[in-house]
């Protein structure tokens, strides 16, 4: 009986990690601020969505400038492989690049097309296994006359593992059990 608790138990113990981080989340925006200081400001809003297998991470770039905006880039720590980093949006005329140097590049490649105007809102994005960290450990940056940019959140260290590898760890658990309830 005592194995029988103990299987019951672990399962839902471990449905519990599994769906526990399962939603959505946002964190603090950040104002991009430019470089030299000057009164304008862009404002960055991250925020993170996990549907059970990977995470959607999104930055919704609000253009308060007084100019358009044709870039928005992330940095990101040295930790991510941003080889690593999938389905990345293109929204209007914005065209992603994976640069060097753990950098996300989108850029406005028409030429005749107006970017990110004055006092519109876009939304950038990509997937990744990565689990969100809750420090701000990546630089954002964007260009309206000046060069914007500051801390925001992204991506942590740890890599989720991937449906089969819980699969697989699940049996494993089911199998020990299973010995001992042999031996016994």
């Amino acid at each position: 009986m005592l194995n029988k608790r103990f299987v019951v138990s672990a399962m839902v113990l471990l449905a519990v990690l599994l769906t526990a981080s399962a939603g959505i989340a946002a964190w603090e925006p950040s104002e991009l601020i430019a470089t030299p200081v000057t009164q304008q400001k862009a404002i960055l809003t991250p925020s993170w969505t996990f549907d059970g297998t990977v995470y959607t991470y999104s930055y919704e770039l609000h253009n308060t400038t007084y100019n358009v905006i044709d870039f928005f880039c992330l940095i990101m720590p040295s930790y991510i492989n941003t080889a690593e980093l999938f389905d990345h949006s293109n929204p209007g005329d914005f065209r992603y690049t994976r640069r060097p140097n753990n950098i996300c590049d989108w850029t406005n490649f028409n030429v005749h097309g107006p970017g990110l105007g004055v006092g519109e809102k876009m939304i950038f994005s990509f997937k990744s296994y990565y689990i969100p960290d809750d420090v701000k450990d990546v630089k954002s940056n964007t260009e309206a006359g000046f060069l914007f940019g500051n801390m925001t959140y992204g991506p942590g260290p740890n890599i989720v593992p991937e449906p089969a590898s819980c699969l697989a760890l699940v049996a494993g658990l089911i199998g020990l059990v299973g010995m001992r309830r042999k031996r016994a």
